[in-house]
């Protein structure tokens, strides 16, 4: 693990988590990163879903499933740098991302 300040953060933001990452036994990928108020984007905890391009469909249907009485923020849609991404955040405020890359 490294120090926030060789990465250039202020001392107050040492003990936030910059990337976590999970593989799951099927192959999905889970990231985790701690939010920041102060940067104007989300403040909280943001997870991130990734698959592979087989994995579209299911993956469209955990953003339809996050999205329920939450607030899309960017559809799920092809992305110009050719990946399928979107961002939502869920009814309990927590903020996520789904990116399937190309084929």
């Amino acid at each position: 693990m490294h120090d926030g300040a060789a990465f250039g953060l202020p001392a107050e933001h040492a003990d936030r988590i910059m990337n976590a990452h999970l593989e799951t036994a099927d192959g999905w990928t889970l990231m985790g990163s701690d939010g920041d108020a102060a940067a104007g984007t989300f403040n909280g905890f943001a997870l991130t879903i990734g698959g592979d391009a087989t994995d579209i469909e299911t993956a469209r249907g955990w953003f339809e499933a996050l999205a329920k009485d939450g607030r899309v923020v960017l559809p799920m849609d092809k992305q110009q740098w050719g990946d399928v991404y979107g961002q939502v955040e869920d009814k309990f405020g927590i903020f996520w991302s789904v990116n399937i890359p190309s084929t």
